[in-house]
């Protein structure tokens, strides 16, 4: 289970900048529109001025990725056109319209994906999700919702950490501090070299909740080498809520 490790001051400020700046979405609110719109060419149209502004200078005008300050930021900025959102909650991959906007609003700790929550209105971050979604052409494509059974009564822990280090150590280490024996060989879906989460002390980019802990090892994230469930040699939901345990206990440590 690897994640990619992305950390750019610079380009952070360059995004907050863009975001300031833009008149759409700059000070208080005033008359600027919000609630959640309906998806329609309207509010498309309105999400593609919202993107130019906040998102054009790194993911590209067509969404590819390519921006001029995609240099900044590494990894690279997510390529839509590719369909590979990171941390989405469905079993086929189609991020639904709450995983994009979760990700506008609360940005993606530790990169320069910057949150937009209080710089954005909540329409404007809907009218930019329902842009996103034209440009990767899922705006027609249905998210499968992932099942995701209830915790087993008890803790095991200690199976889980057995699991661990069977499956995930690897790329994150024994002890689940990013330090396994495949650093510096893992690569994401632009090539570029990437590094495995220290579990510990890290924010965990797609939420440290059980649910969210249970639905990154069961669905991975796509275009990086934390691999889909086919990759993974037939975990059961039952160990995989085993190894959820045993994750919560290594983040409660960071604290005690």
């Amino acid at each position: 289970m690897s994640r990619t490790t992305l950390s750019n001051l610079p380009a952070l400020t360059l995004v907050l900048a863009l975001a300031a700046g833009c008149s759409d979405s700059g000070g208080e609110n005033g008359d600027r529109k919000t609630g959640k719109p309906e998806r329609n060419d309207e509010s498309i149209q309105y999400g593609k001025g919202v993107f130019e502004k906040n998102c054009e200078k790194c993911h590209g005008k067509e969404g590819k990725g390519d921006g001029p300050s995609r240099g900044l930021s590494i990894p690279k900025p997510r390529d839509f056109t590719k369909k590979h959102f990171k941390y989405v909650s469905t079993a086929n991959g189609v991020p639904t319209e709450e995983d994009l906007f979760g990700v506008v609003s609360r940005g993606v700790p530790g990169t320069q994906m910057a949150a937009m929550e209080g710089t954005l209105t909540d329409y404007e971050r809907w009218a930019a999700v329902y842009y996103v979604q034209r440009l990767a052409g899922i705006e027609n494509e249905t998210p499968v919702p992932l099942n995701i059974p209830p915790a087993p009564a008890g803790a095991d822990a200690k199976a889980g950490g057995r699991l661990f280090i069977m499956h995930c150590s690897k790329c994150h280490g024994v002890k689940g501090e990013g330090d396994g024996v495949a650093v510096g060989t893992l690569s994401d879906d632009h090539g570029d070299l990437i590094s495995p989460r220290n579990l510990i002390t890290e924010a965990l980019r797609g939420g440290d909740s059980p649910e969210a802990l249970f639905a990154r090892i069961k669905i991975g994230i796509p275009g990086t080498p934390m691999v889909p469930p086919e990759g993974y040699p037939a975990l059961s939901n039952e160990e995989i809520w085993k190894l959820v345990q045993y994750l919560q206990e290594l983040r409660q440590s960071r604290i005690e």
